[in-house]
């Protein structure tokens, strides 16, 4: 695993590593699991956040814009590179690009297959930058103010997972993050990347699974800074969840094969203090 600057995690865990027994079993797992993001990863038809437009994948990375009230001009966005239909048929992963509106609604985010991620200008056409290196399967989504892209899928056929951060205004590469275990092991234990973005304001919260690590990982996209990161259990489940405004991380945590709830805490996210902290009151005796 790879991340530029990130800070030590505070509170620790520990599970069993486990290894694959079966490469086969593997390889099946993963080209299901490359399907199941190639054909549900963001949209492959949707309306602006405006209403005033339909976009519409069509095989072989073709986006199709129409305008819903009048008779404007359709506007066609093609990927570079898609191979000749008869490649098409023999490839292992789907060519029906699938996208994303920002915010505003002025710029379309789009993916296919292992192409570049592409911003283009919803109004004009126009492409905007071509964004390598993301791999197959890459989910997008826009931070709420439009101003950063974030990427998340699968690299190779290995299982390498990445999450990658883009500044939509130049197309810079921000930040990488890379999980270089196999996806998932003997027991169907998930290695994952998992970013949330806070509904307002800057804050991004990334949900990683490493090996014997589960860690939740906060990032302000703002300055493109890492804030802080808690270590969580494993296995044993966690609810977690951004605030409305953006401004804190609640977390809850189980223990026991009971799954009972242990305790509550809140961290404010952009300095990571933990400003309240506690246990479910005892059941009251009858």
């Amino acid at each position: 695993m790879k991340l530029t600057d990130m800070p030590r995690t505070v509170i620790g865990g520990h599970i069993r590593d486990c290894q694959f027994s079966a490469q086969a079993c593997a390889s099946v797992f993963l080209l299901l699991f490359w399907g199941q993001l190639e054909t549900s990863a963001n949209d492959v038809i949707s309306t602006s956040p405006q209403g005033n437009l339909v976009a519409t994948a069509v095989d072989g990375g073709r986006i199709e814009i129409r305008s819903l009230s009048s008779s404007k001009e359709m506007i066609v966005l093609q990927h570079k590179g898609v191979p000749a239909i008869e490649e098409r048929r023999r490839s292992a992963v789907s060519w029906m690009p699938s996208f994303v509106f920002s915010p505003d609604g002025s710029v379309l985010a789009s993916k296919c297959a292992w192409l570049p991620v592409t911003l283009w200008n919803v109004q004009t056409g126009r492409m905007l930058w071509e964004l390598p290196n993301a791999g197959v399967g890459y989910e997008l989504r826009f931070s709420p103010d439009g101003s950063r892209l974030i990427g998340s899928g699968l690299v190779d056929k290995a299982g390498l997972q990445r999450l990658s951060l883009w500044n939509v205004t130049t197309g810079d590469l921000l930040r990488e993050l890379t999980v270089d275990t196999p996806l998932a092991n003997e027991h169907w234990d998930r290695n994952s990347i998992r970013p949330q973005f806070a509904k307002s304001g800057p804050m991004l919260v990334i949900d990683l699974i490493n090996k014997k690590d589960r860690s939740l990982r906060v990032w302000d996209t703002a300055n493109n800074e890492p804030a802080f990161a808690v270590k969580i259990d494993r296995h044993l489940p966690t609810d977690w969840v951004i605030s409305t405004d953006g401004k804190f991380l609640l977390i809850r945590e189980y223990s026991g094969a009971e799954h009972d709830v242990m305790r509550h805490r809140i961290f404010e996210l952009g300095s990571g203090t933990i400003i309240k902290d506690w246990a479910p009151a005892p059941p009251a005796h009858d």
